[in-house]
């Protein structure tokens, strides 16, 4: 189970590199999720709104050099961020595989990051978008196996708000992994589930339920 949320981050170009061999690049929507007009930007948070049974709502903030923003999502029950995480905000809020919803070891990794532009002076906080991510799947070979890539573009991620998503799966250190992505308006939303207890569509269904929650208070 990995436990850094900044080794996460790093491995990520190494990981995805291999996907070209593996998976369709076009970028043609799919049958489940087809191309979509609507807006681009994040839909502010209705306080309203009802939470899912089993979910819970968090609010994560999110600043970058520059921009800052809330967002309000429902994770599933028994996500929480790392014991003693009292650091000030940055681009990313980290919620690490967990052992106790709704049995042993099946509360998956989540990751809610802020894009921002090219800065020197802030290198370390650079987070691939999945476009660029696509894109550099021709040029490279990776290490890892990687199966069953799906990027779609221009497709609704966040509730009503059109964006991109990549999905694939892979083995991590000996034992099956499912990654979801999602991304609009600079703001992108991840789902790693690493192990044999996990179920690839029930995973799906999570994203996609906390993809259609995700807006900015």
């Amino acid at each position: 189970m990995r436990t850094s949320p900044l080794l996460t981050i790093a491995a990520l170009p190494l990981l995805v590199g291999g996907l070209a061999a593996c998976g369709d690049d076009s970028g043609a929507e799919g049958e489940d999720h087809p191309r979509a007009d609507g807006p681009t930007t994040l839909a502010v948070a209705d306080p309203e709104a009802p939470v899912p049974a089993g979910y819970q709502r968090q609010e994560c903030e999110l600043v970058t050099s520059d921009r800052s923003l809330t967002v309000v999502l429902d994770l599933p029950v028994g996500a929480k961020p790392p014991e003693g995480d009292d650091l000030e905000p940055g681009n990313s809020c980290w919620y690490p595989q967990q052992s106790n919803w709704p049995k042993p070891d099946t509360v998956p990794e989540f990751h809610v990051l802020l894009l921002h532009e090219d800065d020197e002076d802030n290198e370390e906080d650079d987070v691939a978008t999945l476009e660029d991510l696509e894109a550099g799947f021709e040029d490279r070979v990776g290490e890892e196996s990687v199966d069953d890539v799906v990027f779609d573009r221009g497709v609704v991620v966040f509730g009503e708000t059109v964006g991109d998503r990549l999905t694939w799966t892979s083995e991590y250190e000996g034992e099956p992994e499912w990654n979801f992505r999602a991304e609009a308006d600079g703001v992108q939303l991840w789902l790693t589930a690493q192990g044999e207890e996990f179920d690839g569509d029930e995973m799906e269904q999570v994203f996609e339920q906390i993809s259609a929650s995700l807006s900015v208070g």
